[in-house]
């Protein structure tokens, strides 16, 4: 167990100077007060309805929403969500219009 500890400190050390000096080096010039999650489960299962999907010669789809509530930014999370799964699903990008 005890090596298990010192490979665990030897990685805290280097991410703490990736992110103190490597990422200022790559131009990321922000002030860090937490790390963030880096495993993002989801198991809702759930179907997301879009009004109307169109793929283009291009080859990527056109998403349209027709809207009779106005929830703004809220709205706007739940349609990108629509795209990003559909994206993921499709491996073709999805842009609402």
């Amino acid at each position: 167990m005890s090596n298990i500890q010192h490979e665990d400190a030897i990685l805290k050390m280097g991410m703490e100077y990736f992110r103190n000096h490597m990422l200022k080096r790559l131009g990321i010039n922000y002030i860090f007060i937490d790390s963030g999650p880096t495993e993002l489960v989801n198991l809702t299962i759930e179907k997301k309805y879009q009004d109307f999907t169109f793929l283009t010669k291009e080859g990527f789809y056109i998403h349209i929403e027709f809207q009779s509530t106005s929830n703004g930014k809220l709205d706007l999370r739940r349609f990108h969500a629509y795209e990003a799964v559909m994206s993921h699903n499709t491996g073709k990008k999805c842009v609402l219009m």
